[in-house]
């Protein structure tokens, strides 16, 4: 388990499946099994109190969840006002059991225009992007992160396509994440830039080569 002070109202906490192990908790259960989460929760905020002196006591906490790969997860714990309702904690990915099969899971959150999914390979990301090419006019880059390409894209023009046309072309290829400029940050932060702009022209012409 890794905990980063991103400042005095928010964490950031990498949890693999050897931590989840540790409360007899694996990733398809994060949406289902509220005594094991709360067990996790506990022990994650214990942690937060004793190495970084992140108060949460009387305190509403949004958590956010979204996969780094088939075996970590990443959380965004932010204070919130007490005047607001604490969010539902979030499993933006599909889920897959021994045989391959997807499990459903809650609809990842977005930010307008922002979308952001991962894919097994290189290729994976250009064909993804080949097809969405012609129509899509907006920001792109490209990351690698655990050996993941992570595409993110920034819809400028929905009124010409929209996000939500563009993501099922994008989910026939790989897998949604939690698509907010916090995810995007993370990417800036650990992963490796593999194309910094005009990702998805970029991906199309490589396909096509």
């Amino acid at each position: 388990m890794k905990i980063e002070k991103i400042n005095e109202n928010q964490l950031r906490i990498i949890l693999t499946s050897a931590d989840l192990a540790e409360y007899e908790i694996h990733l398809s259960q994060l949406d289902i099994n509220a005594e094991k989460l709360h067990r996790l929760f506990r022990g994650m905020m214990e942690l937060a109190l004793s190495e970084h002196d992140f108060i949460v006591e009387n305190t509403p906490l949004m958590v956010e969840a979204s996969s780094l790969s088939p075996d970590s997860v990443m959380l965004i714990i932010t204070k919130v006002p007490a005047s607001q309702e604490t969010a539902a904690l979030h499993i933006p990915y599909q889920l897959k059991d021994k045989k391959g099969a997807s499990q459903k899971t809650r609809k990842p959150e977005n930010e307008d225009g922002i979308s952001i999914f991962s894919f097994d390979t290189i290729d994976e990301a250009a064909g993804a992007s080949d097809r969405i090419c012609r129509r899509f006019h907006g920001l792109s880059s490209l990351f690698k992160m655990e050996d993941r390409y992570f595409l993110f894209i920034h819809n400028k023009v929905p009124e010409y396509v929209s996000s939500a046309d563009l993501e099922s072309v994008l989910a026939e290829y790989g897998q949604k994440h939690i698509s907010t400029s916090v995810t995007q940050y993370y990417l800036y932060e650990h992963g490796e830039q593999v194309i910094k702009h005009n990702a998805v022209q970029a991906l199309s012409q490589y396909i096509r080569a």
